[in-house]
C-alpha cells in the first residue's frame, strides 16, 4: 500500500472526507503541511472536493513573508484558493498573559474559523501526525493532566480533520522525496526553548531507541484512553442529570456521591465546575481533591479558585461562582440565635421553646413540631433567611426554600421575615409551613417538641 493509499483509506474509515466538500488546508509551507496538501490535492478528484489554503503570518520571523509566497504558489499549482492574515502573536501574548505557542494558536484556529464560516467549509485539515501524537501525549504525562489529555489528538475533532494521523514522519520526508516536493523549514523547530521541541529532540529519539515502533504504540495508547475515556464521560453526564440539582447554585447529595468510584467522583465533580465557569480550564488536580475532601467534612467549610467557589452545606456540596460566602455557611450569623439544647430561645419577638416529650401520645398544637435530633449533640441555629437554603419534601425529594416559598405565593416581601430553625442550610422547620415538610418534621412522636410563639408575621 503506498502512502497516498494509506491516508484514502484512514480518511475513509474515519470519515474525514465526504463528496463535494470545501476543506480548509493549514498550510505553513513545512513538510508536513506541504505533504498535506499535495495528499488532499491528489483526492481532490475522488472525493469533487474544494481547497482552500490558508497560511497565518505570526510576526516572529523574517522568512515568513517569502513562505506566504511559497504557500501561495503552491496553491494556485492545486487550483485552491489562498487565504492569508498576519497577527502580532508576541504582542498578543503579552496582553492575554499566554505562551507564545498558545496566543499563536489561538490566533490560526480563529482565522481556520472565520475562514470556515466565509467559504461554508465543514472541515479545517491540519498536518498532525503520528509523531506529534507521541509528543502531545507526552506532553500531558509530562504535566500530570488525566486520561482526558492521554487520548491525545483525535482524527476529527469538531471541525478538525487530521488526514496525516496515520503516517509517521519518516512516511512523510519519504513522500516529500518520492513526489520531488519543495518546503520550507522552521529554524524555531530546531529550538530548545519550548518545551515540544525538547520532547521531539530529545525524549522521543530516546524512547524510539528502546521501542523502534513508538509512534504505533503510543497511538494504541491514546486509541484505548480514547474509548475509556468516552466511557468515562458518557456515565459522568448520567450521574450528572440523575445527582446534581440547580436551583440557585449546583447541589450535588453528599450521600450518593460518597458511593460512587472515586474516578466519577473526580470527573463529577469537574463537570459541576465546567457548569459553574462554563468550561474546564484549569480546574486543578489539588482544587478537585479538595472539593472532594468536603464530603468527609462538616457544613460550613468551603475551598475557592478563581472563578467558584465550593461550599459544604448540609447534606450537599454546593458549586457558584466566584463570589461564594461571605460567611462560612451552617455558622451563626450576627442575627441568628444558636440552638444548643433544651430551653427558649428568642428572635425579633419570636420564642422558640425546646423541651423533652415526657409523656407518650403527645398531640402536637398548630404552632409544635417534633425535632428528631438533639441540638445539644449537634447545634441548629434559629434565624431568618438569607438565601441557599434548601428544604426536603416527601421523604427524599427536596428543593430550594426560595422556590418553596414561591410556590407558596408568599410575597416577596415577607419572604425574609419568616423565621427558620435550620440545620446549617437545611431548614428543618418553617412558621407556618411546617406541616408540608416531611423529612425529618413528620414524625408521629420524638424525644423533642418545639413550640413557636410571638412574632407578628406569621405565613
Amino acid at each position: 500500500m503506498t502512502i497516498l493509499e494509506k491516508v484514502k483509506s484512514f480518511c475513509h474509515h474515519e470519515g474525514l472526507l465526504k463528496e463535494g466538500q470545501t476543506v480548509i488546508v493549514a498550510c505553513s509551507g513545512g513538510p508536513d503541511s506541504m505533504t498535506l496538501l499535495h495528499i488532499l490535492g491528489a483526492l481532490k478528484k475522488s472525493y469533487n472536493l474544494q481547497l482552500i489554503v490558508a497560511y497565518v503570518h505570526h510576526g516572529l520571523r523574517a522568512a515568513a513573508a517569502a513562505e506566504l509566497k511559497f504557500v501561495e504558489a503552491a496553491a494556485v499549482k492545486q487550483n485552491a484558493v489562498f487565504c492569508s492574515t498576519y497577527a502580532d502573536v508576541k504582542a498578543l501574548a503579552e496582553a492575554e498573559g499566554l505562551s507564545v505557542e498558545a496566543a499563536g494558536r489561538e490566533v490560526r484556529y480563529a482565522f481556520f474559523a472565520d475562514l470556515a464560516g466565509k467559504y461554508g467549509s465543514s472541515a479545517v485539515a491540519v498536518g498532525h501526525h503520528a509523531d506529534d501524537q507521541v509528543e502531545t501525549v507526552l506532553l500531558h504525562l509530562i504535566r500530570g493532566g488525566g486520561t482526558g489529555g492521554a487520548t491525545g489528538m483525535q482524527s476529527k475533532n469538531g471541525h478538525i480533520i487530521r488526514p496525516l494521523l496515520c503516517l509517521t514522519r519518516q512516511e512523510i520526508l519519504s513522500y516529500i522525496e518520492e513526489n520531488h516536493l519543495s518546503c520550507c523549514f522552521d529554524e524555531s523547530n530546531a529550538s530548545r526553548e519550548y518545551l515540544r521541541n525538547r520532547i521531539r529532540l530529545d525524549v522521543v529519539p530516546l524512547l524510539r531507541s528502546y521501542n523502534p515502533g513508538i509512534a504505533a504504540a503510543f497511538g494504541r495508547f491514546a486509541e484505548i484512553a480514547g474509548s475509556e475515556d468516552d466511557c468515562l464521560t458518557v456515565q459522568t453526564e448520567r450521574l450528572f442529570k440523575e445527582l446534581v440539582c440547580l436551583d440557585d447554585v449546583y447541589r450535588l447529595a453528599v450521600a450518593k456521591a460518597a458511593r460512587l468510584h472515586k474516578a466519577l467522583q473526580r470527573r463529577l465533580v469537574r463537570r459541576i465546575c465546567a457548569a459553574v465557569k462554563g468550561n474546564d480550564k484549569d480546574l486543578t488536580f489539588d482544587f478537585t481533591e479538595k472539593v472532594l475532601a468536603l464530603m468527609r467534612k462538616q457544613s460550613g467549610r468551603q475551598v475557592h479558585m478563581k472563578e467558584i467557589t465550593v461550599y459544604r452545606s448540609g447534606a450537599y456540596l454546593c458549586f457558584t461562582g466566584p463570589g461564594g460566602r461571605d460567611e462560612p455557611v451552617g455558622t451563626a450569623l450576627p442575627g441568628d440565635v444558636g440552638v444548643t439544647g433544651t430551653g427558649t430561645y428568642e428572635l425579633n419577638g419570636w420564642k422558640l421553646t425546646v423541651q423533652k416529650v415526657l409523656t407518650d401520645g403527645y398531640t402536637l398544637s398548630a404552632n409544635e413540631f417534633f425535632l428528631a435530633a438533639d441540638p445539644a449533640e449537634k447545634p441548629l441555629t434559629f434565624r431568618y433567611r438569607r438565601g441557599g437554603e434548601i428544604i426536603n419534601i416527601g421523604g427524599a425529594y427536596h428543593k430550594t426554600l426560595k422556590k418553596y416559598l414561591i410556590e407558596k405565593k408568599i410575597p416577596a416581601e415577607r419572604r425574609g421575615h419568616i423565621p427558620l430553625l435550620c440545620d446549617g442550610d437545611t431548614v428543618l422547620w418553617l412558621c407556618g409551613c411546617s406541616a408540608d415538610i416531611t423529612r425529618p418534621l413528620a414524625l408521629k412522636k420524638g424525644p423533642l417538641v418545639c413550640t413557636v410563639s410571638g412574632g407578628d408575621d406569621h405565613a
